[in-house]
Order: structure tokens, then C-alpha cells, then sequence
């Protein structure tokens, strides 16, 4: 399997190392304090951060946004750092958004912030009912254009055009933002940890 060197820099200007594997794309620990040449690529090197599996995870207000990205690439993507347990909590690639996108719509909770519901397919609809996945219920909100969506089915050709001008929305950008629903970021951005998101 093929491996390239994944940085993880946090707000503070630390920067920690792991690894990104192409053939899965998916990025992760264990997590290194320094890199070194290894041949034409770099590695991380040295003794690993100690995770702490067994330590209850930080709250949701202490988890840390950083930017991963991996050498030899110009892509990165924000993702989640548990600070209690020492360990990155994901999205292992940039292409979750992709998954997001395409598996949750975007809507405004009774609770006035931001939330994510899974998409009612195979009618994407513009009002939704149901549950979030924070668990809240919402009746009748409007779904929020966050992105333009690749397929849209049982829409008409007017309805579509409306996402012709729909930047994509980037909701770990968002992170600190109080009408955002961090529970169901996180919730979405950790999901198949193990494998690919």
C-alpha cells in the first residue's frame, strides 16, 4: 500500500505527523511529534503521542479544529482532534464532504442552529421532518442550499437551477460558529473511522 507523510497543524502552529495511504485515502495515526526523509519520502519518526483510548472523550466544546493535509499534495481539510484522548477523530479524507453531501441535507432546527438530517431519498425534498443526527426532531424546516448536488432527483429543471449559484459550505470551517450543531459535524465526520469516510 502506498503511504504518504499527513500533517495535522493545529491553531497554536504545532504540527503533528501520521500517515495518508493512497489506496484507501484515508488519513490517520498513530500520531508523531517529528518526521525524516525516508528515501524519496517522508515518514513519520520518533515515539508515537500516546492515545489514551481509555480516558472519556473531551467534550464537544474542547475538541480541537486542525488542518490535515499529506506531502506531495496541495489538498487539506479540517478535521477533529480529541485533546483528553490524544487521538484524531477524523474525517480520514477531504472527499467526506462528497459523502456528506450526498447522504445529509443541511436544515435550521427549532433550536435555531444548524443541523443534519439524513437525505430522504429518492425524492430530495425542501422541506424536511425527522430526526437529525444529534438525535433532535424538526417538523417542516427548510433544507439549506450548502452545496450544489451532483444528482438531484425529483426536482424540476427550475428547482434544480436553484443550486446553480450554491457555494459549497464548509461545515468544519464553521466549526466555531454558534448557530452550527457540533454534535451532528462530529457525528458525520468520524462515521467508518476505521476504513474510509
Amino acid at each position: 500500500m502506498g503511504t504518504r507523510l499527513a500533517t495535522f497543524r493545529f491553531p497554536d502552529g504545532t504540527t503533528l505527523y501520521g500517515t495518508h495511504h493512497t489506496t484507501t485515502n484515508a488519513t490517520g495515526g498513530p500520531l508523531y511529534r517529528d518526521h525524516a526523509e525516508d528515501g524519496y519520502r517522508d515518514r513519520p519518526c520518533g515515539e508515537p503521542v500516546p492515545e489514551r483510548p481509555d480516558v472519556p472523550p473531551a467534550p464537544l466544546d474542547r475538541l480541537i479544529r486542525v488542518v490535515v493535509g499529506y506531502a506531495y499534495g496541495d489538498y487539506e481539510w479540517y478535521g477533529l482532534y480529541d485533546p483528553e484522548r490524544c487521538e484524531f477523530l477524523g474525517p480520514v479524507s477531504g472527499t467526506w464532504y462528497g459523502y456528506l453531501q450526498d447522504q445529509q441535507d443541511l436544515v435550521r432546527g427549532d433550536d435555531g442552529r444548524r443541523h443534519l438530517i439524513p437525505e430522504d431519498l429518492p425524492v430530495r425534498l425542501r422541506v424536511r421532518s425527522g430526526r437529525t443526527v444529534c438525535g433532535a426532531d424538526v417538523t417542516d424546516v427548510p433544507v439549506l442550499p450548502y452545496h450544489r448536488p451532483d444528482v438531484v432527483l425529483g426536482l424540476s429543471e427550475d428547482e434544480i437551477r436553484q443550486f446553480d449559484d450554491v457555494e459549497d459550505v464548509d461545515l468544519l470551517a464553521d466549526w466555531d460558529e454558534p448557530d452550527l450543531c457540533r454534535a451532528c459535524v462530529k457525528t458525520a465526520a468520524t462515521r467508518n473511522r476505521g476504513w474510509w469516510c
